[in-house]
């Protein structure tokens, strides 16, 4: 499956492991599989989210979402361990985790053990930071929505014009690429092109056949129009 999808085993046994859920789900007739992400792995994940530079949805940590409810993110992996301890439970470690060559893990073994001796509550205070994130990235995705109509052509090319007219004309660029695969190297360079073709005089800054690729895509600017392919 890993080969055949071009991910990692670690990427492929999650799709596998979710389609599965969703599968036990449907044929349960439930209304939601509980997972046990605990407040540890929420933390890994805004690690690992802001190294990849998602952008502010990926500091959002994970959450509920269809089919999939996580009761256990408030918990941390020490409060677990330690209520299993009081009830007699023993506890069972996968080996895999002392294998430091995943990034999650090298998150876990290395950089966590540091961020602990800085702040010893420091799960607890991204978890709060996340919260806050998520809050944050609810008022921007209002404002996003507000503005959109008439930022795309019928066939989705985006009208540039429109888009450096608005206040926050950046993001809202973001928003509308966010599928196209763009790096944040490759989308900066698009934005500092678009940046100068706004602020320098008219006709000194050419942007037409331009082209940015991204992850499978090729964005091409043709008569102030961003077009993916």
């Amino acid at each position: 499956y890993a080969a055949a999808h071009g991910v990692s085993i670690e990427m492929a046994a999650r799709e596998l492991r979710y389609a599965w859920f969703e599968e036990l789900r449907r044929e349960g007739g439930f209304d939601a599989v509980a997972v046990a992400h605990n407040a540890d792995d929420n933390a890994e994940t805004l690690i690992l989210n802001l190294l990849r530079g998602t952008g502010t949805r990926g500091l959002r940590g994970m959450g509920d979402r269809d089919g999939i409810v996580r009761p256990l993110l408030g918990t941390t992996r020490a409060e677990i361990r330690d209520w299993m301890g009081a009830h007699g439970c023993a506890w069972r470690e996968d080996s895999t985790n002392a294998d430091s060559t995943p990034k999650r893990n090298r998150i876990r073994n290395e950089v966590f053990p540091v961020f602990a001796k800085i702040n010893p509550s420091f799960i607890r205070t991204l978890g709060d930071d996340m919260e806050r994130i998520a809050r944050v990235d609810d008022i921007a995705d209002a404002w996003f929505r507000s503005v959109r109509d008439g930022l795309t052509t019928e066939d989705g090319a985006v009208r540039i014009p429109a888009v450096l007219a608005l206040e926050h004309w950046e993001y809202a660029l973001w928003r509308l690429l966010e599928g196209a695969g763009l790096s944040g190297p490759t989308f900066g360079k698009l934005v500092a092109l678009l940046r100068r073709y706004k602020d320098e005089p008219r006709g000194t800054v050419t942007i037409g056949g331009k082209t940015f690729e991204g992850n499978g895509t090729v964005l091409t600017i043709e008569k102030e129009l961003i077009i993916c392919q």
